[in-house]
Protein backbone atom coordinates (compact mmCIF):
# COMPACT_ATOMS: atom_id res chain seq x y z
CA UNK A 1 0.00 0.00 0.00
CA UNK A 2 3.04 2.17 0.20
CA UNK A 3 1.95 3.41 -3.26
CA UNK A 4 -0.97 5.49 -1.94
CA UNK A 5 0.98 7.66 0.75
CA UNK A 6 1.95 10.51 -2.09
CA UNK A 7 -1.86 10.45 -2.07
CA UNK A 8 -3.10 9.68 0.94
CA UNK A 9 -0.22 11.35 3.30
CA UNK A 10 -0.87 14.64 2.64
CA UNK A 11 -4.81 14.45 3.63
CA UNK A 12 -3.84 12.40 6.88
CA UNK A 13 -1.38 14.80 7.87
CA UNK A 14 -4.04 17.35 7.59
CA UNK A 15 -6.50 15.87 9.64
CA UNK A 16 -4.55 14.20 12.17
CA UNK A 17 -1.17 15.42 11.95
CA UNK A 18 -1.23 19.43 12.88
CA UNK A 19 -2.47 20.71 15.98
CA UNK A 20 -4.36 23.95 15.69
CA UNK A 21 -6.22 24.13 18.76
CA UNK A 22 -5.69 26.76 20.78
CA UNK A 23 -7.31 28.08 23.66
CA UNK A 24 -7.69 31.91 23.91
CA UNK A 25 -4.56 34.20 24.79
CA UNK A 26 -6.38 35.92 28.05
CA UNK A 27 -6.46 32.37 29.34
CA UNK A 28 -3.07 31.06 28.26
CA UNK A 29 -1.28 34.16 29.78
CA UNK A 30 -3.03 33.74 33.22
CA UNK A 31 -2.69 30.55 33.48
CA UNK A 32 0.92 31.54 32.39
CA UNK A 33 0.80 33.77 35.58
CA UNK A 34 -0.43 31.67 38.07
CA UNK A 35 2.25 29.51 38.26
CA UNK A 36 4.85 31.97 39.88
CA UNK A 37 7.66 31.13 40.79
CA UNK A 38 9.68 27.26 41.40
CA UNK A 39 8.71 25.79 44.43
CA UNK A 40 11.94 24.81 45.97
CA UNK A 41 11.09 24.53 49.72
CA UNK A 42 11.95 21.39 51.38
CA UNK A 43 14.08 20.45 48.50
CA UNK A 44 16.41 18.14 50.62
CA UNK A 45 13.79 16.32 51.81
CA UNK A 46 13.72 11.94 51.26
CA UNK A 47 10.23 11.82 51.69
CA UNK A 48 9.57 10.76 48.28
CA UNK A 49 5.53 12.08 48.47
CA UNK A 50 7.17 15.29 49.40
CA UNK A 51 8.91 15.22 46.78
CA UNK A 52 6.50 14.31 44.38
CA UNK A 53 4.39 17.45 45.75
CA UNK A 54 6.66 19.35 45.09
CA UNK A 55 7.80 18.25 41.51
CA UNK A 56 3.22 18.25 40.26
CA UNK A 57 3.03 22.10 41.65
CA UNK A 58 5.93 23.29 39.77
CA UNK A 59 4.24 21.23 36.53
CA UNK A 60 0.57 22.63 37.15
CA UNK A 61 1.77 25.39 38.51
CA UNK A 62 -1.76 24.39 40.69
CA UNK A 63 -1.46 25.32 44.50
CA UNK A 64 -2.28 22.42 46.90
CA UNK A 65 -6.15 22.19 47.61
CA UNK A 66 -7.70 20.00 49.86
CA UNK A 67 -9.91 17.50 48.62
CA UNK A 68 -10.70 13.71 49.32
CA UNK A 69 -12.07 10.96 47.31
CA UNK A 70 -15.59 10.31 48.56
CA UNK A 71 -16.21 7.27 46.76
CA UNK A 72 -14.67 4.79 44.19
CA UNK A 73 -17.77 4.00 42.12
CA UNK A 74 -17.79 0.48 39.91
CA UNK A 75 -19.48 1.06 36.84
CA UNK A 76 -22.57 2.64 36.15
CA UNK A 77 -24.19 0.50 38.69
CA UNK A 78 -22.96 2.76 41.62
CA UNK A 79 -22.01 5.99 39.61
CA UNK A 80 -25.40 7.12 37.66
CA UNK A 81 -27.62 6.98 40.93
CA UNK A 82 -25.41 9.37 42.66
CA UNK A 83 -24.91 11.75 39.93
CA UNK A 84 -28.56 11.34 39.45
CA UNK A 85 -28.95 12.23 42.69
CA UNK A 86 -26.44 15.27 42.86
CA UNK A 87 -28.47 16.84 39.77
CA UNK A 88 -31.61 16.61 41.21
CA UNK A 89 -30.22 17.97 44.93
CA UNK A 90 -28.11 20.95 42.36
CA UNK A 91 -29.10 24.55 44.21
CA UNK A 92 -27.22 26.97 41.66
CA UNK A 93 -24.90 25.37 38.97
CA UNK A 94 -24.27 21.95 36.81
CA UNK A 95 -21.75 21.30 34.52
CA UNK A 96 -21.46 18.21 32.67
CA UNK A 97 -19.00 16.70 30.03
CA UNK A 98 -19.08 13.61 28.63
CA UNK A 99 -17.81 12.24 25.10
CA UNK A 100 -20.89 10.15 24.56
CA UNK A 101 -24.08 10.58 25.44
CA UNK A 102 -26.36 8.15 24.51
CA UNK A 103 -30.86 8.80 24.54
CA UNK A 104 -31.27 4.89 25.69
CA UNK A 105 -32.96 4.75 29.12
CA UNK A 106 -30.34 5.97 31.27
CA UNK A 107 -29.20 8.85 28.48
CA UNK A 108 -33.40 10.31 29.23
CA UNK A 109 -33.33 9.72 32.83
CA UNK A 110 -29.68 12.14 33.11
CA UNK A 111 -31.49 14.53 30.48
CA UNK A 112 -34.73 14.44 32.39
CA UNK A 113 -32.48 15.31 35.47
CA UNK A 114 -30.86 18.27 33.65
CA UNK A 115 -34.31 19.77 32.47
CA UNK A 116 -35.99 19.67 36.05
CA UNK A 117 -32.82 21.67 37.31
CA UNK A 118 -33.19 23.86 34.76
CA UNK A 119 -36.82 24.58 35.30
CA UNK A 120 -36.05 25.40 38.51
CA UNK A 121 -33.53 27.98 37.75
CA UNK A 122 -29.97 26.06 38.22
CA UNK A 123 -27.30 26.93 35.73
CA UNK A 124 -26.42 23.89 33.71
CA UNK A 125 -24.51 23.46 31.02
CA UNK A 126 -23.61 20.42 28.98
CA UNK A 127 -20.67 19.89 26.55
CA UNK A 128 -20.72 16.83 24.61
CA UNK A 129 -17.54 15.64 22.25
CA UNK A 130 -18.96 16.17 18.49
CA UNK A 131 -17.37 13.30 17.36
CA UNK A 132 -18.27 11.04 19.80
CA UNK A 133 -21.24 11.96 20.34
CA UNK A 134 -22.43 11.79 17.28
CA UNK A 135 -20.56 13.32 14.17
CA UNK A 136 -23.83 13.42 11.86
CA UNK A 137 -26.54 13.56 14.62
CA UNK A 138 -26.23 13.71 18.19
CA UNK A 139 -29.55 12.92 19.89
CA UNK A 140 -28.76 13.88 23.31
CA UNK A 141 -27.64 17.48 21.83
CA UNK A 142 -30.93 17.81 20.26
CA UNK A 143 -32.93 16.57 22.89
CA UNK A 144 -31.51 19.11 25.39
CA UNK A 145 -31.49 22.15 23.03
CA UNK A 146 -35.16 21.71 22.05
CA UNK A 147 -35.88 21.29 26.14
CA UNK A 148 -33.89 24.96 25.84
CA UNK A 149 -30.95 23.41 28.45
CA UNK A 150 -27.33 24.74 27.06
CA UNK A 151 -25.33 22.61 25.03
CA UNK A 152 -22.64 22.82 22.92
CA UNK A 153 -20.79 20.14 21.25
CA UNK A 154 -16.93 20.21 21.12
CA UNK A 155 -14.86 20.47 17.94
CA UNK A 156 -17.88 19.82 15.51
CA UNK A 157 -18.51 21.30 12.18
CA UNK A 158 -19.92 19.19 9.29
CA UNK A 159 -18.16 21.23 7.24
CA UNK A 160 -14.68 19.76 7.18
CA UNK A 161 -12.72 22.97 6.77
CA UNK A 162 -13.75 23.87 10.21
CA UNK A 163 -12.74 20.90 11.63
CA UNK A 164 -9.14 21.60 13.39
CA UNK A 165 -8.21 18.18 13.34
CA UNK A 166 -10.15 14.81 13.37
CA UNK A 167 -8.07 13.26 16.60
CA UNK A 168 -8.57 16.06 19.16
CA UNK A 169 -11.65 14.94 21.32
CA UNK A 170 -12.89 16.51 24.14
CA UNK A 171 -12.39 12.67 26.39
CA UNK A 172 -13.06 14.37 29.78
CA UNK A 173 -15.87 12.66 31.50
CA UNK A 174 -16.57 14.82 34.40
CA UNK A 175 -19.54 16.32 36.45
CA UNK A 176 -19.43 19.09 38.31
CA UNK A 177 -22.36 20.10 41.35
CA UNK A 178 -22.01 23.43 43.01
CA UNK A 179 -18.73 23.68 43.43
CA UNK A 180 -18.58 21.86 45.88
CA UNK A 181 -18.82 17.92 44.80
CA UNK A 182 -17.39 16.46 40.84
CA UNK A 183 -17.89 13.24 39.52
CA UNK A 184 -14.96 12.05 37.23
CA UNK A 185 -13.04 9.47 35.94
CA UNK A 186 -13.85 6.57 32.79
CA UNK A 187 -17.83 6.90 32.51
CA UNK A 188 -19.49 8.01 29.30
CA UNK A 189 -23.38 8.12 29.66
CA UNK A 190 -24.41 4.95 28.35
CA UNK A 191 -26.54 1.82 29.71
CA UNK A 192 -23.77 -0.52 28.53
CA UNK A 193 -21.83 0.93 31.32
CA UNK A 194 -24.87 -0.91 33.46
CA UNK A 195 -22.92 -4.20 34.09
CA UNK A 196 -26.20 -5.65 36.74
CA UNK A 197 -28.66 -5.86 33.34
CA UNK A 198 -25.89 -7.82 31.31
CA UNK A 199 -25.73 -6.25 28.00
CA UNK A 200 -24.14 -7.53 25.12
CA UNK A 201 -21.50 -5.22 25.09
CA UNK A 202 -20.72 -4.63 28.82
CA UNK A 203 -18.38 -1.55 29.63
CA UNK A 204 -16.25 -2.07 32.84
CA UNK A 205 -15.31 1.25 34.29
CA UNK A 206 -14.70 3.57 37.37
CA UNK A 207 -15.52 6.45 38.41
CA UNK A 208 -14.59 9.08 41.12
CA UNK A 209 -16.55 11.39 43.58
CA UNK A 210 -14.53 13.90 44.83
CA UNK A 211 -15.26 16.33 47.26
CA UNK A 212 -13.80 19.99 48.59
CA UNK A 213 -11.67 22.76 47.63
CA UNK A 214 -10.23 20.73 44.77
CA UNK A 215 -13.31 20.65 42.98
CA UNK A 216 -12.98 24.58 41.96
CA UNK A 217 -10.15 23.60 39.98
CA UNK A 218 -11.98 20.81 38.08
CA UNK A 219 -14.84 23.44 37.49
CA UNK A 220 -12.29 25.89 36.19
CA UNK A 221 -11.03 23.26 33.77
CA UNK A 222 -14.51 22.65 32.80
CA UNK A 223 -15.27 26.41 32.50
CA UNK A 224 -12.32 26.57 29.96
CA UNK A 225 -13.60 23.84 27.66
CA UNK A 226 -17.15 25.54 27.81
CA UNK A 227 -15.19 29.20 26.94
CA UNK A 228 -12.94 27.46 24.42
CA UNK A 229 -16.42 25.84 22.34
CA UNK A 230 -19.08 28.26 22.62
CA UNK A 231 -16.57 31.97 22.47
CA UNK A 232 -18.63 32.59 26.25
CA UNK A 233 -16.76 34.35 28.83
CA UNK A 234 -15.49 31.77 31.92
CA UNK A 235 -16.74 32.27 34.80
CA UNK A 236 -13.92 32.66 37.59
CA UNK A 237 -14.54 29.84 39.62
CA UNK A 238 -12.93 32.07 42.97
CA UNK A 239 -15.57 34.56 42.29
CA UNK A 240 -18.39 31.92 42.46
CA UNK A 241 -19.66 29.94 45.45
CA UNK A 242 -16.65 28.43 47.48
CA UNK A 243 -16.32 24.92 47.93
CA UNK A 244 -17.18 23.85 51.42
CA UNK A 245 -14.62 23.06 53.91
CA UNK A 246 -13.90 19.48 54.30
CA UNK A 247 -11.67 16.84 55.74
CA UNK A 248 -9.08 15.52 53.41
CA UNK A 249 -5.77 15.44 52.33
CA UNK A 250 -3.15 17.16 49.94
CA UNK A 251 -5.35 17.31 46.03
CA UNK A 252 -4.60 18.95 42.40
CA UNK A 253 -5.89 18.93 39.35
CA UNK A 254 -3.95 17.92 36.07
CA UNK A 255 -4.70 18.77 32.61
CA UNK A 256 -4.44 17.51 29.94
CA UNK A 257 -5.24 18.83 26.25
CA UNK A 258 -4.01 19.57 22.58
CA UNK A 259 -2.97 23.16 23.62
CA UNK A 260 -1.06 22.18 26.46
CA UNK A 261 2.85 23.42 25.25
CA UNK A 262 4.26 20.49 27.40
CA UNK A 263 2.06 17.11 28.28
CA UNK A 264 1.53 17.76 32.06
CA UNK A 265 0.31 14.57 32.76
CA UNK A 266 2.78 12.72 31.07
CA UNK A 267 5.55 14.50 33.22
CA UNK A 268 3.55 13.90 37.04
CA UNK A 269 3.05 10.33 35.94
CA UNK A 270 6.74 10.39 35.02
CA UNK A 271 7.61 11.56 38.09
CA UNK A 272 5.59 9.17 40.38
CA UNK A 273 6.99 6.01 38.82
CA UNK A 274 10.65 7.79 39.33
CA UNK A 275 10.06 8.48 42.79
CA UNK A 276 8.45 4.92 43.26
CA UNK A 277 9.97 2.84 46.36
CA UNK A 278 7.52 -0.72 45.92
CA UNK A 279 4.88 -0.32 43.65
CA UNK A 280 3.15 0.62 40.58
CA UNK A 281 0.09 -0.76 39.50
CA UNK A 282 -2.15 0.85 36.23
CA UNK A 283 -5.08 -0.24 35.15
CA UNK A 284 -6.11 0.95 31.63
CA UNK A 285 -8.34 0.07 28.43
CA UNK A 286 -5.92 1.19 26.09
CA UNK A 287 -2.26 0.92 26.91
CA UNK A 288 -0.25 3.16 24.47
CA UNK A 289 2.76 4.85 26.36
CA UNK A 290 5.13 6.87 24.69
CA UNK A 291 8.83 5.92 25.26
CA UNK A 292 9.50 7.79 28.13
CA UNK A 293 6.59 5.84 30.23
CA UNK A 294 8.12 2.64 28.83
CA UNK A 295 11.36 3.63 30.25
CA UNK A 296 10.20 5.09 32.97
CA UNK A 297 8.36 1.57 34.09
CA UNK A 298 11.26 -0.65 32.85
CA UNK A 299 13.17 0.96 35.33
CA UNK A 300 11.47 1.14 38.12
CA UNK A 301 11.01 -2.85 37.47
CA UNK A 302 14.86 -3.05 37.21
CA UNK A 303 15.33 -0.98 40.54
CA UNK A 304 13.01 -3.69 42.32
CA UNK A 305 9.91 -1.65 41.99
CA UNK A 306 6.64 -4.10 41.81
CA UNK A 307 5.14 -3.14 38.51
CA UNK A 308 1.20 -4.38 38.39
CA UNK A 309 -0.45 -3.86 34.61
CA UNK A 310 -3.62 -4.56 34.14
CA UNK A 311 -5.72 -4.73 30.43
CA UNK A 312 -9.06 -5.81 29.50
CA UNK A 313 -9.38 -9.43 28.30
CA UNK A 314 -11.50 -7.72 25.31
CA UNK A 315 -11.06 -4.31 24.20
CA UNK A 316 -13.85 -2.22 22.21
CA UNK A 317 -10.92 -0.97 19.88
CA UNK A 318 -9.03 -4.09 18.32
CA UNK A 319 -6.00 -2.23 16.49
CA UNK A 320 -5.30 -0.53 19.77
CA UNK A 321 -5.48 -3.90 21.84
CA UNK A 322 -3.10 -5.45 18.66
CA UNK A 323 -0.42 -2.21 19.65
CA UNK A 324 -0.86 -2.54 23.21
CA UNK A 325 0.88 -6.23 22.72
CA UNK A 326 4.21 -4.48 21.63
CA UNK A 327 4.72 -2.38 24.45
CA UNK A 328 3.65 -5.52 26.64
CA UNK A 329 6.37 -7.34 25.31
CA UNK A 330 8.83 -4.91 25.70
CA UNK A 331 7.99 -4.69 29.73
CA UNK A 332 8.26 -8.32 30.15
CA UNK A 333 11.49 -9.06 28.43
CA UNK A 334 12.56 -12.06 25.89
CA UNK A 335 11.85 -15.31 27.87
CA UNK A 336 10.37 -13.78 30.66
CA UNK A 337 6.88 -14.14 30.07
CA UNK A 338 5.61 -17.60 32.44
CA UNK A 339 1.97 -17.22 32.98
CA UNK A 340 1.79 -13.16 32.08
CA UNK A 341 4.36 -12.58 34.43
CA UNK A 342 7.58 -10.89 33.78
CA UNK A 343 10.40 -11.03 35.47
CA UNK A 344 12.60 -8.53 35.45
CA UNK A 345 15.69 -8.44 37.07
CA UNK A 346 15.06 -7.60 40.89
CA UNK A 347 11.24 -6.70 40.33
CA UNK A 348 8.05 -8.14 39.01
CA UNK A 349 6.19 -6.61 36.44
CA UNK A 350 2.47 -8.21 36.29
CA UNK A 351 0.32 -8.31 33.20
CA UNK A 352 -3.24 -9.96 33.45
CA UNK A 353 -6.45 -9.00 31.97
CA UNK A 354 -10.27 -8.52 33.44
CA UNK A 355 -12.77 -10.00 31.92
CA UNK A 356 -16.47 -8.74 32.61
Amino acid sequence: MAWLAPVSGAPLYVGFGINRVKRPARRLIGSVRNIGPLVTSDISSTDPIERLKIAVRNITGQDIEIGKVGGVLNCGDEAYPQMLAAIEGAKFRIGLSTYIFRTDELGLQFIGALVRAHRRGVRIRVLIDGFGGGFLCSSAYRHLRKLGVPVARFLHSTLPWKMPVLDLRLHKKSLVVDGDMAFVGGLNIGAENLIGPRPKAPVRDLHFRVEGAVVRQIEQDFEDDWSFTTAEMPIETDALRKATPSDGGAARTIVAGPDQEVDQLVLVLLSAINLARHSVKIATPYFLPDEQLVTALQLAALRGVEVDLVLPAFNNQRLVAWAAKTHVKRLLQTGADRGRQGVISGGVLHCSTIRS
